[in-house]
């Protein structure tokens, strides 16, 4: 019967090494994993903020493309290749 409970003990033992050890690892992993979801909210802060901006050129992108167009009516060079306007300055289109 002590040979059997000093067996127990010594199994606690090293039952009780184990889990400290694996409670230890699992902090260290824990810790790596707050950190990566730090980076990803970060990186997430700055794709939001690209979209923004992006988004911003877009609509400055469809201002731009009005005030082409108009030029483009009133001056109706704009558009033409060389060889267009050679034939029109020779035929006087």
């Amino acid at each position: 019967m002590k040979d059997l409970v000093r067996e127990l003990l010594v199994t606690e033992r090293e039952l009780t090494r184990s889990s400290k050890s694996m409670d230890s690892k699992l902090d260290g992993a824990n810790e790596r994993l707050d950190r990566a979801l730090e980076e990803i909210r970060e990186f997430n802060g700055k794709v939001d903020r690209l979209d923004r901006r992006v988004e911003h050129l877009e609509r400055e992108m469809v201002v731009v493309r009005g005030g082409v167009e108009e030029i483009a009516a009133v001056v109706p060079e704009v558009g033409k290749g060389p060889l267009e306007k050679a034939k029109e300055a020779l035929t006087g289109d």
